[in-house]
């Protein structure tokens, strides 16, 4: 496994996200298409939340105790819990 290959494309997706959500305004951001839909600040915050808490401690898990069970998760409870959508898009973009 080419762990540099990996930690590469890493940065690179980074770099592709902060692209594609540079000219995207505060109020475009916030938007939603319907009331059960997500906005995208609410999508980028989950993706950041989900990686921080969620993606790292299950790998950790499996690598290195796979009989332990998953803390639980609660993705539609944080979009309203953590207030994704009236967060600040720019401070957003940096992560």
């Amino acid at each position: 496994m080419n762990h540099h290959k990996i930690i590469e494309h890493l940065v690179v997706n980074s770099d592709v996200f902060k692209y594609l959500f540079q000219s995207v305004s505060d109020e475009q951001a916030c938007w939603k298409s319907d009331e059960g839909r997500w906005s995208i600040l609410e999508v980028i915050n989950h993706l950041y939340d989900e990686e921080r808490e969620d993606f790292r401690k299950r790998l950790e898990l499996v690598l290195k105790n796979p009989e332990e069970q998953w803390p639980p998760i609660d993705p539609e409870g944080w979009v309203v819990q953590r207030k994704y959508n009236q967060r600040n898009l720019s401070i957003t973009k940096e992560i």
